[in-house]
Parts: C-alpha cells; sequence; structure tokens
C-alpha cells in the first residue's frame, strides 16, 4: 500500500501537467488540421490545374512531349495527353473542394510517379507524392465535402456505400500507421542527406539529432517543428531539397499528428499511462481505492470533485438535480434577461473524462455514522469520506413572515417565480 500511495501521490502532482499537454495537443490538433488539410489540397491543386490549362492552351507542344519526353506504354500521344491532360483538368478542381478526395488524388499520385520515373526526378514531385498519399489514406479533412457526406455513407443509396465505408476505415486504422513511419524515415533521411551536409558542423550535429528523433518517432513533434524552424532559416538556400512549402506541409503533418501508432512516442505515452494509471481507461487501479461520497453537485461539490481528479479514489456524486448551477447570475434570470439554461450546465458535462467519478441524481434523507453510509433513498451507499456540500436557503432569521414580501433568491424555482412575478407586474 505504500507504494500505491507514492505512486499516487506522484501521480496527483504530475498526471495534471500531462493532461493539460494532452488537451494543448488536441486543441492544436482539433484547430491546426482542417487549416493544414485545407492548404495541402488547395497548394497542389493549383500545381496540376495550372498545368493542365497550360497543356491546353499548348496542345501541339503537349502531344510531342508525350511522343518524345515520356511516351505512356501502350497509348497513342494523343490519347495519352488527352488522358494526363484530362487528370489535370478535373481531379484538382474535386481535389480543391474535398469531393472524392481520394479518388482524385489516386490519379495525381500515378501521374507523378510516372513523371518521376519516366520524366525528370526532382525532389518536389518525392513532396506531391507523399502529399497525396495522405489524402488517400488519412483522407480529406474538416473543411470537405467529403466530411459531410462520409458518416452517412453507410446508409445512403449509393452503391457500395458501406464496402467504402470499410474501406475508409481500413486505410484510416490499418494503412495510416506504416505510411507514417516510411514517410517519417524517408523526410528524416531525405533532410540529412541533401540538406544538412556542407554545413557547419554544429547545425549537422543537431540536424543528426533532430532527423535520428524524426525518424524513430520519439519526440515527433516538437522535432518536425525545430526541423521546420531549420527549413526556412538555415536550410532555406538548399536548392536539392526542392520547394520549401511543401517540405513544411509534410513537417507540418508530423507536428499536428504527432508520429503515428508505429513511433517511440506510443510506447513512451503507455509508459507514461501505466505511471499515472489516473490517465487511463483502465478502472482496475480503482479496485481498492478509498470510497468518497459528495452531497451536493454546487460549487463546493464540484470542486471537491475537480481536487481529486486525480486522487486514488473512488468518488460518487449526489445531488437532486442533474444540473450545476451557476447561482450569481439567478438575478439575470429574474429579470428575464437570461433564460435558466443558460445558468444550468448538467453534472455529468462538468465531470466527463474523470474516470475516478460517477453521478447519481437523487435525495439524501440520512447519514448513517456508525456504519458510514449514506442514505439514498431505498439505497445505502458506503463511504470512507464524505463531503457534506449540500449549500445553503436564504434566512429571515426569525421573521419568516417577511418571506411573501422579500421571497430568495437561491434556486431556479426562485427565479422563475420572481420573474413571473416582475412580468406580472407590467
Amino acid at each position: 500500500m505504500t507504494d500505491r500511495a507514492a505512486l499516487v501521490g506522484r501521480g496527483s502532482r504530475l498526471a495534471p501537467l500531462l493532461e493539460a499537454w494532452e488537451d494543448a495537443v488536441s486543441l492544436l490538433e482539433s484547430c491546426g488540421s482542417p487549416v493544414l488539410d485545407l492548404a495541402v489540397r488547395l497548394w497542389l491543386a493549383q500545381i496540376f490545374f495550372v498545368s493542365g490549362v497550360l497543356k491546353t492552351t499548348n496542345w501541339d507542344i503537349t502531344v510531342a512531349l508525350y511522343t518524345y519526353e515520356h511516351p505512356v506504354p501502350g497509348l497513342d500521344p494523343p490519347t495519352a495527353a488527352s488522358i494526363g491532360t484530362g487528370i489535370e483538368l478535373v481531379c484538382p478542381v474535386l481535389l480543391a473542394f474535398g469531393i472524392a478526395t481520394r479518388v482524385a488524388a489516386v490519379p495525381l499520385l500515378l501521374t507523378t510517379a510516372f513523371l518521376q520515373l519516366t520524366y525528370k526526378d526532382l525532389t518536389d514531385h518525392l513532396y506531391w507524392m507523399a502529399l497525396l498519399g495522405f489524402l488517400v489514406v488519412r483522407g480529406p479533412g474538416v473543411l470537405s465535402f467529403d466530411n459531410l457526406i462520409s458518416p452517412h455513407l453507410a446508409r445512403s443509396a449509393i452503391p457500395f456505400g458501406r464496402p467504402l465505408r470499410r474501406l475508409t476505415e481500413w486505410l484510416q486504422g490499418v494503412a495510416l500507421p506504416p505510411y507514417q513511419l516510411v514517410i517519417r524515415v524517408w523526410l528524416a533521411w531525405l533532410l540529412w542527406s541533401l540538406g544538412f551536409e556542407g554545413i557547419a558542423v554544429a547545425w549537422q550535429a543537431i540536424g543528426l539529432v533532430l532527423c535520428g528523433l524524426l525518424a524513430t518517432g520519439l519526440a515527433t513533434r516538437a522535432a518536425a517543428l525545430l526541423l521546420a524552424l531549420l527549413v526556412v532559416t538555415i536550410l532555406a538556400g538548399t536548392a536539392s531539397l526542392g520547394g520549401p512549402v511543401l517540405c513544411l506541409f509534410l513537417l507540418a503533418t508530423f507536428v499536428l499528428h504527432g508520429g503515428g501508432a508505429l513511433a517511440l512516442d506510443r510506447l513512451l505515452a503507455q509508459w507514461v499511462v501505466r505511471l499515472f494509471p489516473s490517465l487511463s481507461t483502465d478502472q482496475h487501479w480503482l479496485a481498492e481505492a478509498p470510497r468518497v461520497v459528495i452531497v451536493g453537485a454546487g460549487f463546493g461539490g464540484v470542486a471537491a470533485v475537480h481536487a481529486m481528479r486525480h486522487a486514488w479514489a473512488r468518488i460518487t456524486l449526489i445531488d437532486r438535480r442533474n444540473y450545476h448551477l451557476f447561482q450569481p447570475l439567478l438575478y439575470q434570470v429574474a429579470t428575464a434577461t437570461l433564460s435558466p439554461a443558460d445558468i444550468a450546465v448538467p453534472i455529468r458535462s462538468l465531470v466527463r473524462g474523470q474516470r475516478n467519478c460517477r453521478v447519481l441524481m437523487g435525495r439524501v434523507s440520512a447519514v448513517d455514522t456508525q456504519r458510514n453510509e449514506v442514505v439514498f433513498g431505498d439505497q445505502r451507499i458506503p463511504y470512507d469520506y464524505l463531503v457534506l456540500a449540500t449549500g445553503a436557503r436564504h434566512s429571515y432569521f426569525g421573521k419568516d413572515e417577511w418571506e411573501p414580501f422579500a421571497p430568495g433568491l437561491k434556486k431556479i424555482d426562485d427565479a422563475t417565480a420572481m420573474r413571473s412575478r416582475i412580468l406580472a407586474a407590467f
């Protein structure tokens, strides 16, 4: 039990910091990921669409390119030129709006791979393929039409809707982790081999460390962020690295999404969860924890629950209502400025995510201090520690006859009754 107490004491001090870090990372990802996805789609779309427009306006040159520079086996040059130009005109539009994004990204990915292998070996082509690959396996972000359609795809009348939905889930759950691993290792090798060679030894040492962290997926977000800063400063003039914007897009992907499932960060996170069990979803660590019963979900009760968020305790919060009332604004409900729903928050929403707490609604009728039990309806809830935070009512100090003329204001019923009297007076 001493080891358990030491573990819980350490967790209660450090777990809030780790939880705050997780919340910050989650906020960064939820806010930045849609913007990054849209920027990548628009950037790639304009590259291919401009190429398609130029090929259309210079058709003779386009046919000559497919004849002499990069002929397509099995197709005559005019047909190959028509197909290639059509892909570069139609698919970018779908990509920009996020319509059938995966379907649009595949032809562009194949076109880029064909150009890389048969026409020109460019670093930019590799960036294009890596970014298009992410669009294929991860799919479009929130700012896309696909995001509006995909949740309803399985129940729609669209042919093959359910298989397409299962394919999407497979790509995100099975194909994405190894793809992230491959791109991480490749990008780290590319930056090291093309960017950090030939510069000062000190920067080479820093680059080696950062590229190693990126490749192994250890502190991936920090390593990718620092590499992005180096790309726009120290490595800005390195022509062999290709377009810096495309490289920054890839690094920003790892800053926002992390290294993925096949990264040392995942093992580190699992180790942290074992060290601080209050961050996990496993309830076994609470099996023999002290039982804490808190009566009342006002300011005192909710503050007590939050203070024990990472404590080794099984908390039961009881209130006769299912909402927490912000009493300081009751006067605005009484004067019809706010509605009761504006100052009443469901209790469960306040403790959502706190795994050591449960919420019960009902009236506590008695406390049996001999048996350490709270009488709750027909139930008896045992406790090791009891917190009574039942709040207070107004008092007239023996002058109860004043109540009809000066009603109290402690609960929503008081406020709505006062509001009715005020409105009726007008």
